[in-house]
């Protein structure tokens, strides 16, 4: 009776953990928020992201200084879950994805706590995760951005918006910007020697 009374006792507090996660709608579409303030990706030519190759996924922590969590879908707690696909060129929203919700796990994304979060972005079809492409291929990420996390146990749609993102661009892997620098040089020299 007694392992029962314990087993009981500690799934009941599993899920009231579980319940208590915190959640964000993981976009950037300009319909969402209707403040004016830019909140798109662009490429490294400045133009807005464009293609389903990119991905976006939504990083987290306590902390500026400490985000390393992924915020993941409930239905996929993996990766995949957790990236949101940009649009295709013929999209009206360029520069926007739509990921859905994202759930943050206790106690760091616990219903009521101010979180920071991070937008990290690369080409999937190049690098499987972010942390493969960094420095090997053309990533961007957002600065970190204070999140405060609705109390409400169903909180409206305005209490799940990212209002403090603010947009950014790629940057080019390394070695590009290596290999431009080289050229300039080289051009320079070349422009000097006649």
């Amino acid at each position: 009776m007694k392992k029962t009374l314990l087993t009981l006792t500690l799934v009941t507090l599993g899920a009231c953990a579980a319940l208590a996660q915190g959640t964000v709608n993981f976009n950037n579409t300009a319909t969402t928020y209707g403040d004016g303030i830019d909140r798109l990706v662009r490429n490294t030519d400045g133009s807005s992201l464009v293609g389903q190759n990119y991905v976006a996924a939504l990083y987290f922590g306590a902390t500026a200084d400490a985000i390393s969590q992924l915020a993941v879908s409930a239905a996929t707690p993996t990766l995949e879950g957790s990236i949101g696909r940009f649009r295709v060129g013929t999209t009206a929203s360029p520069g926007t994805w739509a990921g859905g919700s994202r759930t943050f796990p206790a106690p760091t994304g616990a219903r009521g706590a101010t979180i920071f979060l991070q937008i990290r972005v690369w080409d999937q079809t190049l690098f499987p995760t972010y942390e493969l492409a960094k420095g090997n291929g053309i990533t961007g990420q957002s600065d970190p951005f204070q999140y405060n996390i609705s109390a409400s146990e169903n909180p409206g749609a305005s209490e799940l918006v990212m209002r403090n993102l603010r947009g950014f661009a790629l940057v080019p892997e390394p070695s590009t910007i290596a290999l431009a620098v080289l050229g300039l040089g080289s051009l320079l020299l070349f422009r000097r020697r006649k």
